[in-house]
């Protein structure tokens, strides 16, 4: 079965790269801010993972190399 729908799009380009945002046209607009708020709490989480990987990446390069003790000759 084939189907039209209307859709609301919100369009922005940042830095050449076109972000879109589709909702149905009825849509309340305290459920477009909720959208918002999650979308933005997403975004969040990813930016603290990658922080987090790249302060293990750094600690990781700045810890001194083990020491290895010779082996005792028998």
């Amino acid at each position: 079965m084939n189907m039209l729908k209307v859709q609301s799009q919100f369009e922005s380009v940042v830095n050449g790269k076109v972000f879109r945002i589709y909702c149905d046209p009825d849509s309340p607009l305290g459920d477009a801010k909720e959208f918002g708020y999650q979308w933005l709490k997403f975004l969040g989480q990813i930016e603290d993972q990658n922080k987090a990987t790249q302060e293990k990446a750094q600690a990781e390069q700045q810890a001194p190399a083990p020491v290895e003790e010779p082996k005792p000759a028998e």
